[in-house]
């Protein structure tokens, strides 16, 4: 009896211990913690997320505000009067070339011997020939596999001149006794200047909806554990159960803050759109600019203004002056307006939000404990409070109790473990 009781006791007392520790482990999963003990977990950890990610998606942004700049700068005027448009490609003057060259341009190649053009490229570098421009190298590359080395002369970076100046022409038909230089341009200059609003309103739409959707997936990522969980505290089921009422408030909140911002851009948009297609407003007050541009133009150009021609290729310089002003203008203010609206202003919200002060989305009394989990810490604490007592009895067996030979349990369970292998 005493054998099997001196066997029995340590097993017993395993037992008791397994059942404490995984009481105690319990316990501290659901240990009692205040509203605002939990919020400001939440809120630290928010913060702190912001400001990892944030770096990443500011990269982001500036990179598709780049592809909109370029796709802006590399407009080509085209044809604007009735008829069939020629995509017959061709440079002015390889000076005005040089001048708007930069790392980034697309262009045209002209192929030897054949004079066939290639699909578009895009410039990764020049050097430029002092002696002859003509044969300044450009660098391109057309895709991760293939670039290429090309002379500037058989580079081309806008639709061939002749055909944008016949246009003109054309749209100066109805002029009268007056010679072609004596003609009103500015309604000329209103056609080009819709036609490349055509072509910037589809670019902004195309990179807001993008700038759009890098804002969802990055306050998406603040809100999400490195397991992709719901919640930053997935380690805790309770802690996620009682912060989800102010999880979602704060998302709802940021999702409404996003629409705001998405409609005062496209509100950007449609101004940009009506300053060069209402005819009122298709002027530009950086008149130094503009002259300086036309001016520079016509000085480039050999050809007698005292012609038809010439009268005409002075309108033409005009529309490039003018539509150039338009591009620098255009790229910066909606550029400027999509990191206020949604990185400035994005920002200030959602620093706002976890405002404690504030209280926007911190209603304490959706985070009120779950009845049952306060039923189930105090209906542990009384187990472990049994379990202590049962642990202490337990030890004062162990070093009190004595038999008749005066020994404790632990020396008779070992004595007749020796005189049982003897």
């Amino acid at each position: 009896m005493l054998l099997h009781l001196g066997n029995q006791l340590p097993k017993a007392y395993d037992v008791l211990l397994e059942a404490r520790k995984k009481t105690e482990a319990r316990l501290d999963l659901i240990q009692e913690r205040k509203p605002m003990e939990i919020i400001h977990l939440l809120v630290q950890e928010l913060k702190e997320n912001y400001q990892q990610e944030k770096d990443r998606y500011f990269d982001c942004v500036r990179k598709h505000l780049e592809t909109f700049y370029f796709d802006i700068k590399n407009f080509f005027i085209t044809q604007v009067a009735p008829g069939d448009r020629s995509r017959s490609m061709g440079n002015d003057d390889l000076e005005d070339v040089l001048d708007d060259l930069e790392i980034g341009n697309y262009c045209y190649l002209k192929i030897q011997p054949t004079n066939e053009f290639v699909s578009r490229v895009t410039v990764t570098g020049f050097e430029i020939d002092s002696e002859n421009i003509a044969d300044t190298k450009i660098s391109w590359r057309k895709d991760e596999a293939k670039t290429g080395v090309t002379p500037l002369k058989d580079c081309f970076f806008s639709f061939n001149p002749n055909i944008i100046i016949k246009d003109i022409q054309a749209l100066t038909k109805t002029r009268s006794f007056r010679n072609v230089a004596h003609v009103d341009r500015q309604f000329i200059i209103e056609k080009y200047a819709s036609d490349f609003a055509d072509h910037y309103l589809s670019k902004m739409n195309a990179t807001l909806a993008v700038l759009v959707e890098e804002d969802k997936k990055f306050y998406q990522s603040i809100f999400s554990s490195p397991d992709n969980a719901a919640s930053c505290f997935n380690e805790d089921l309770e802690i996620n159960k009682r912060l989800m009422p102010v999880i979602k408030a704060l998302k709802k909140a940021l999702k409404s803050h996003r629409s705001l911002m998405k409609e005062k851009l496209k509100d950007t948009i449609t101004m940009l759109y009506e300053h060069n297609t209402e005819n009122n407003l298709v002027f530009t007050t950086n008149e130094h600019y503009l002259n300086n541009l036309t001016q520079k133009m016509i000085q480039h150009d050999k050809t007698s203004a005292s012609t038809d021609l010439g009268g005409a290729r002075m309108i033409y310089h005009s529309v490039r002056a003018f539509i150039k002003t338009q591009k620098k203008y255009v790229t910066e203010v909606f550029s400027r307006e999509a990191v206020r609206n949604l990185i400035n202003t994005r920002e200030k919200e959602f620093l706002g939000l976890l405002d404690l002060g504030s209280g926007k989305c911190f209603d304490i009394e959706l985070m009120k404990e779950n009845p049952k989990v306060k039923n189930e810490r105090a209906m542990l604490m009384k187990r472990l409070d049994i379990l202590k007592s049962s642990e202490r009895k337990f030890l004062e067996i162990r070093s009190e109790v004595k038999i008749e030979s005066g020994h404790s349990i632990d020396s008779i369970s070992d004595s007749d473990s020796e005189s049982d292998s003897d």
